[in-house]
């Protein structure tokens, strides 16, 4: 497995991701997870940036000959998250792996790509699990102590344990409220 078809992977991968994350915001809309439809956007758009990254390393008189691709059903919001924390978990893995043989290869750009996307994973995975743990613990709409709210919709901003059920600055609901830390 040479670097280059290691890169052809990775911009598969990160393009596939890109398109379920973006599925997954809508998902996370409708079950009423406005703040995760954002985050699921933005990483959407990381994965963009690190699929573009990919192809402008990759030999584009390459081709790729086998390249097995999962169906992955768009669930509720939780499944969701749950499912990207561990697709990513892999693709560390296999990205470290594919960082060596860029290394062996003496193909550092490939090498520094791989490893910094690493990065960004990882920070995915962190933020992922923290809304894993939100939901399970039925703590990403309330809180055992008063907090602030901020309406995402308009900045208004409220004191209280939950978040009011509506805005009363534009009339959205609570779903639209993230605790501000």
């Amino acid at each position: 497995m040479s670097t280059n078809q290691n890169l052809i992977r990775a911009f598969f991968i990160e393009s596939k991701n890109m398109n379920l994350f973006d599925y997954f915001s809508s998902r996370a809309k409708k079950d009423g997870y406005i703040s995760i439809e954002n985050i699921f956007q933005e990483f959407s758009f990381h994965e963009r940036s690190h699929a573009k990254n990919f192809l402008r390393l990759i030999n584009t008189s390459d081709t790729l000959e086998n390249f097995n691709y999962n169906h992955i059903p768009i669930a509720s919001t939780l499944e969701n998250l749950k499912m990207m924390i561990d697709e990513k978990e892999k693709i560390i893995d296999l990205y470290l792996k594919y960082s060596k043989i860029a290394d062996e290869e003496k193909n550092q750009k490939a090498c520094v790509k791989f490893k910094t996307i690493v990065k960004a994973h990882e920070y995915h995975i962190k933020v992922l699990k923290e809304l894993v743990e939100n939901i399970i613990n039925q703590e990403f709409f309330s809180s055992s102590e008063k907090i602030f709210w901020k309406c995402l919709k308009c900045g208004y901003i409220y004191e209280g344990t939950n978040p009011p059920e509506i805005c009363p600055a534009c009339g959205h609901d609570k779903s639209y409220f993230v605790k501000i830390k």
